[in-house]
């Protein structure tokens, strides 16, 4: 944020969710239920001892309680509330070039949006590792897989990244 510019100086306008912003927010719910589903019918089959941390290469190198996996879907749950409240309230956030009332909607769009999608790769990431994890616990799979680390970073900066591209573009 512009350290010159007041938060309270910004227009405050409502901007209405966009097609794309309902279809994130409706995958978002389903990845959800898909959570808890997955938990469910698989609880009774996990041994009581799973995994539950992994080191950079995603291999097991933690273990806990299998009531750990209840983590995904209720933080997720809780996650989704928090981000769909916030993004009602885009002049709030902190924005790296100073918000006005020429490029105000333009900037709470972008804005609305980056967080629409940061909420369903947020949730993506909860739900696999929920499946692979009960997958290991089950002795399906050894491990989240090399590639996942840095699969995830390059989807979370490249999300970030074009935000920030889009928002330099519009301001």
């Amino acid at each position: 944020m512009n350290r010159n510019q007041n938060k309270t100086t910004r227009p405050i306008i409502t901007i209405p969710p966009t097609a794309m912003n309902k279809i994130f927010d409706f995958i978002g719910l389903v990845g959800i239920v898909i959570m808890f589903v997955v938990i469910i019918q698989s609880f009774s089959a996990l041994p009581n001892t799973i995994p539950v941390h992994f080191n950079i290469a995603g291999e097991p190198d933690g273990w806990g309680s299998k009531y750990t996996f209840w983590v995904f879907p209720i933080l997720g749950l809780i996650m989704y509330i928090i981000l769909t409240i916030v993004n009602k309230f885009p002049h709030t956030y902190n924005y790296v070039w100073p918000i006005n009332e020429q490029n105000a909607a333009q900037q709470y769009r972008l804005a609305t949006q980056l967080m629409s999608f940061l909420k369903i790769e947020i949730i993506a990431l909860f739900t696999y590792l929920e499946w692979q994890g009960i997958r290991i616990g089950l002795g399906i799979a050894s491990g989240l897989g090399i590639v996942f680390a840095p699969a995830f970073l390059f989807i979370l900066l490249g999300t970030i990244s074009l935000y920030f591209w889009q928002a330099y573009q519009a301001r």
